[in-house]
């Protein structure tokens, strides 16, 4: 194994209720209350663009798309920051696997979420190698690192977290679609 791609939310960090919990403060500091319309489960795994787009085209709310965006934002960091809701033995996994291998990060949360979540304190203060776009993902990872995809393992998405499916010592091998 030369390199292994983490998918951030679901596999690292139980992130989901989190970002909905900020979504739903955020509607209610600009007075929408529970009456905003929009079935946050629809948005799991999709840009916070997204809802927020939707969200905008039903209500034309005074606040531009930029402000909701970044109201948002600095609500789900605040959340994480104070929770650090990393799954149960991720942080052991991943300080094993630093030593070991390159780690990489699929996520379509911002950068600045990716960063309040992970583990960086088990691996001597690094980040994995990140691409600087938001909607980032294994294969896209893989092309611009110098591994073949054939020759990295991903952890993939779990909506209930990995200790619920496979072993996250025993990675599966990563294929590209």
């Amino acid at each position: 194994m030369k390199a292994v791609i983490f998918d951030m939310d679901g596999v690292i960090v139980d992130s989901e209720p989190r970002h909905e919990r900020a979504f739903l403060e955020v509607v209610r500091a600009i007075g929408y209350g529970e009456n905003h319309g929009l079935r946050f489960a629809d948005y799991v795994g999709r840009a916070d663009r997204e809802l927020w787009l939707d969200f905008v085209a039903k209500h034309q709310p005074p606040q531009a798309l930029a402000e909701l965006l970044a109201m948002k934002r600095e609500r789900v960091l605040e959340i994480l920051r104070r929770e650090q809701p990393l799954f149960e033995g991720l942080p052991a996994l991943v300080e094993k696997l630093a030593a070991r291998c390159p780690l990489g990060l699929a996520s379509g949360s911002e950068r600045a979420s990716s960063r309040a979540s992970w583990p960086s304190e088990t691996c001597g203060g690094s980040s994995p190698r990140r691409s600087a776009d938001r909607t980032s993902n294994a294969a896209s990872r893989t092309r611009r690192s110098s591994f073949a995809p054939q020759s990295c393992s991903k952890l993939p998405r779990r909506t209930v977290g990995p200790s619920k499916t496979r072993s996250p010592e025993s990675p599966r091998p990563w294929r590209p679609a």
